[in-house]
Parts: C-alpha cells; sequence; structure tokens
C-alpha cells in the first residue's frame, strides 16, 4: 500500500511482512551505517518498521515509493549500461531477478 510521509509529504509504500520473516531481517541488515554507503547496495531503503498494534506477529516496513523499470522508457545508452550493469551485480550476488523485484526510484 502506499502512504504520504506526513514530514516530508513524499509517497512511500508500505510492505506487511511477518515479524519474524528473513526478508525483515535483510532489509534491517542492509540499511546499517556500513552498508548504506557500499555503491554494491543497490537494496530499496527500509525507513521505518513498526508492529501491527493488534497482532504482534505483522510488522511494516516503510520504504521510498518506487516506479517500473521501463517507466519511463530509457533515454540515454549509459542509463540502459547502468541498469544492466546493477542488475547482473544483483543476479550474481543476491537472488534470481525477475520483473517483480525491479524497480527504481523516483526521480
Amino acid at each position: 500500500m502506499d502512504a504520504i510521509h506526513e514530514a516530508t509529504g513524499k509517497t512511500v509504500y508500505i510492505k506487511e511482512v511477518p515479524t519474524d520473516s528473513e526478508e525483515l531481517r535483510i532489509a534491517q541488515f542492509v540499511v546499517q551505517e556500513e552498508w548504506l554507503g557500499d555503491s554494491r547496495n543497490h537494496c530499496v531503503p527500509v525507513t521505518k518498521v513498526f508492529k501491527d498494534h493488534k497482532d504482534p506477529e505483522i510488522s511494516y516496513m516503510v520504504m521510498p515509493f518506487l516506479r517500473p523499470v521501463d517507466s519511463p522508457p530509457f533515454e540515454q545508452v549509459k542509463e540502459i549500461i547502468d541498469f544492466v550493469d546493477q542488475i547482473l551485480e544483483v543476479t550474481v550476488n543476491c537472488f534470481p531477478t525477475s520483473a517483480p523485484n525491479v524497480s527504481i526510484r523516483r526521480a
């Protein structure tokens, strides 16, 4: 679900995940100070995590709202090369890459 961050007025994405999930642990790991400055870290930054007040087994991750990778279309060859380079880096180092797993930060 998307929402508006009150302090900044920017659109954010809120994702429901199990509190004890590996996805949540990994998301929190890659936003540690030592990883944020690493140019190889292409993970979506989780800006906040909070538990459901009715069900502690459910948590919510707040992240920047992303757009589909093909919207808008690439305009320069350099953009395509950078994109492919990052996709190959993630595919080799992390997990299989598929369209739903690939998004771009909104400009």
